[in-house]
């Protein structure tokens, strides 16, 4: 038999287990721990090596999608100005400079017409004085051939002080039954 045990030993061996059980929990707990804090420092470093890389990706794509801005704005602007163009009929001869006739308004309803290229029958530096109500009938081949290929020769108009701008834009009218005015009430 065993000798009995004083209450001192009793209680000096209970701490004792207490205080090896709760080291061995402290231990556990910080080797979790220590887990857990590696765990989250590598996964902080594959989100920080993600976030360098998203944002090499948006600096690309940002410098892109400005590139695209402005090509997107050069494309708005040519649309415009072809729907601007795309209202009228073409040049007839695009890739002829110039344009066909120079029509300066003289006083009253008179035009005084010079011929810059010969065709249809005109010759090229001839001039003539025209009545506005004639000038249509005068250009009936530039307007036959402007109809059936569906385009226009241009005309450079040269306004006149001597006349008033009410008279101006009938002369224009005129002209631009037949052709597409350049320099018109500038």
């Amino acid at each position: 038999m065993r000798p009995n045990r004083t209450s001192g030993e009793i209680v000096n061996a209970t701490l004792l287990e207490v205080f090896l059980t709760l080291s061995f929990l402290a231990m556990g707990l910080a080797v979790f721990a220590q887990a857990r804090a590696s765990r989250a420092e590598a996964r902080a470093g594959r989100a920080q090596a993600h976030s360098t890389i998203l944002r090499r990706a948006l600096a690309k794509d940002s410098a892109k999608f400005d590139s695209l801005r402005g090509t997107q704005s050069a494309l708005g602007s040519i649309i415009d100005s072809l729907k601007a163009k795309s209202r009228l009929r073409p040049e007839c001869d695009p890739d002829v400079p110039g344009d066909l006739i120079t029509v300066k308004f003289d006083a009253g309803t008179r035009l005084v017409v010079t011929v810059n290229r010969a065709i249809f029958g005109l010759r090229k530096g001839e001039m003539f004085d025209i009545a506005e109500a004639t000038f249509g009938s005068r250009f009936s081949e530039v307007s036959a051939f402007s109809l059936a290929n569906r385009c226009l020769f241009s005309a450079f108009v040269v306004d006149s002080p001597l006349r008033s701008k009410d008279e101006s834009k009938r002369g224009g009218r005129v002209i631009a039954a037949v052709f597409r005015l350049h320099n018109f009430l500038q």
